[in-house]
């Protein structure tokens, strides 16, 4: 196990030309100082911030300073170690002698006593003025990853089970956020901070620095400022508060030792979906809660807050869910494909445009059902991607596209059109990646290539379910399936309904993607006790919280978005993730 950064930190900025460094001991101060003189000391640039200590006597007052003036990306496991053969079960901790790394630390205090609250071994009344007497007596500890003395001891993990101290992966509580620097959320100028400490790991690669950012002074004392042991620093991502930064299981450990905390089961919707979600609430005595969300990123951060409980995904955003820490806990069953394991993504042409073929789409107008969904953006992309050596500069490839969620003034947004009409409402939803974008998902992507485009990709029974059928929408009244071909990668054009030969990938079907399972299904399926008043399945607009094709839910086999997903579909997607470290599924010139 490594740990890339250690102690907590904090950092105070006040004024514009400098980054105000908080230390809590005389030793943290006196490495700061020798950090500004020997890391510092040559940078001439007038921009550059100036670095100054600023002695406080603890963390709480050092978040004070910043509050009233002023992240990695990794993390450890937090695990409890015991003697080997003295504890069988999580119920056998009680009465025993326990030791922790200090009150309200996370690996030592927070995360087991957060869990043992959570799963009702231990009474606690929300009090933080002191500890409750816990145990009695034998060794328990509760510490970060240890080596020391392996053969006297083992794990006990989260659930009751024993391992070996070398399988810690499988045998943890909880993964806890490395400690990290912190700003003020407003005006915290992270910018310079950034730039500061990443001149000052610039200065530690030079062979005759003598700046250790990182290292204590053998004569001054162990982990100041930073762990002895940290080897580097990542940028936490833009807008991540400290909730997703700690992660939803450890905020739940925090909430489980705090008073009165209530949990809010919401369900969090695009505009568009929240009608039918309203009327599911009301037919629920209000067990369903509905609120409205812009994007499926918002919507994924208010589930790992625990503002919301679910949501209907594609592959795409199991993806990024998954990476979140969510799971797939429901799956869609169509009717008419019951049999199948998932869908087709396939890439859609007018028969009559008779020059278009996979290899001649360089310079298309092209329609996509969003940006980092699955047959619409992730496995389109990420084969063009690859095949014509783009780098991730996806607005060069297609002369005009609409994908929604793209940057608004990119040519990939040229083609959407909001919410159709004149005037500044449609403007303020125009490449929006929510139903208030004509073009957004299966069907405004086929919308938009009957209207504006030359190629969609969408599913393969997006043509049927939009020209077959007596409540076809006006805008594709005047064709029929036989009006598109599909494109096969081989330069072949199908039939519409050839995409078992002529497809891009075949993907896992939606999910319902949450932390707990929920059961909701049982009182509004396809076969549900109040089917005659709520259709989870029917919508007045198409595929609205679930698709409109959908038999059922069922539990999925798989308890991972990883196994859920499947090993071909994630090998598909490191074309598109490779593209941006950061989680964003997008890169232009």
């Amino acid at each position: 196990p490594v740990l890339l950064s250690g102690k907590f930190l904090v950092s105070l900025c006040l004024a514009s030309s400098s980054v105000r460094w908080c230390t809590i001991s005389d030793e943290e101060q006196e490495k700061c100082q020798r950090l500004k003189q020997e890391c510092f000391s040559q940078q001439q640039s007038k921009d550059f911030p100036e670095l100054i200590c600023v002695r406080k006597t603890d963390h709480l007052e050092c978040i004070t300073a910043i509050k009233v003036s002023g992240s990695t990306t990794t993390s450890y496991h937090a695990i409890a170690v015991v003697k080997k053969g003295t504890i069988s079960s999580l119920e056998d901790l009680k009465g025993k002698r326990s030791c922790h790394t200090g009150f309200k630390r996370s690996a030592g205090w927070l995360i087991p006593v957060g869990t043992l609250v959570s799963k009702n071994l231990l009474n606690w009344s929300g009090t933080e003025s002191g500890p409750p007497t816990l145990f009695s007596y034998i060794h328990l500890f509760f510490i970060a990853d240890s080596a020391e003395e392996r053969a006297k001891f083992e794990l006990l993990c989260y659930d009751g089970s024993r391992r070996s101290v070398d399988e810690y992966e499988n045998c943890y509580w909880a993964r806890v956020a490395s400690h990290a620097v912190v700003a003020r959320s407003v005006d915290g100028r992270t910018d310079k901070i950034w730039e500061l400490l990443s001149y000052a790991l610039e200065q530690m690669k030079q062979k005759q620095s003598r700046c250790q950012l990182f290292k204590s002074p053998q004569d001054s004392g162990k982990d100041l400022l930073f762990k002895d042991n940290v080897i580097g620093l990542i940028q936490v991502p833009e807008g991540a508060d400290a909730e997703l930064y700690l992660g939803p299981k450890y905020c739940a450990a925090i909430q489980n030792l705090k008073r009165g905390c209530q949990r809010r089961d919401k369900m969090k919707l695009g505009k568009a979906e929240k009608s039918k979600c309203d009327v599911w609430s009301a037919q629920s005595n209000g067990a369903i809660q509905c609120a409205a969300a812009e994007t499926t990123d918002e919507c994924l951060i208010k589930i790992i807050k625990r503002e919301a409980d679910a949501i209907t995904l594609d592959g795409g955003h199991i993806f990024t869910a998954g990476k979140c820490g969510l799971v797939p806990v429901l799956t869609e069953i169509p009717r008419k494909y019951e049999l199948t394991s998932g869908y087709f993504a396939v890439a859609v042409a007018k028969k009559s445009d008779t020059d278009i073929n996979w290899n001649t789409l360089r310079g298309t107008r092209s329609c996509h059902t969003s940006v980092g969904r699955t047959a619409g953006w992730n496995i389109p992309m990420g084969l063009i991607n690859k095949q014509n050596n783009l780098s991730c500069r996806f607005d060069t490839f297609f002369k005009e596209s609409c994908a929604p969620g793209a940057p608004l003034e990119s040519t990939l947004c040229k083609l959407c059109k909001g919410s159709g009409g004149e005037g500044g409402l449609s403007e303020k939803y125009k490449c929006k990646p929510n139903s208030n974008e004509m073009y957004y998902s299966y069907g405004g992507a086929f919308r938009c290539l009957i209207e504006v485009g030359q190629v969609a990709f969408i599913k393969h029974t997006t043509i049927t379910e939009f020209t077959q059928g007596q409540n076809r929408p006006a805008w594709a009244s005047g064709v029929t399936s036989s009006d598109f071909v599909l494109l096969n990668q081989n330069g072949e054009r199908c039939p519409y309904d050839k995409y078992e030969r002529c497809h891009l990938a075949k993907v896992c079907r939606h999910a319902v993607v949450s932390r707990p399972e929920r059961a909701e299904v049982k009182l509004f399926g396809g076969q549900g006790t109040q089917n005659d008043v709520f259709h989870m399945f029917q919508s007045d607009a198409k595929d609205s919280l679930f698709k409109d094709g959908t038999e059922c839910l069922a539990v999925p086999n798989e308890n991972t978005f990883e196994k859920y997903l499947g090993q071909e579909y994630l090998e598909s997607l490191e074309q598109i993730t490779k593209c941006s470290p950061s989680g964003n599924n997008l890169r232009l010139r």
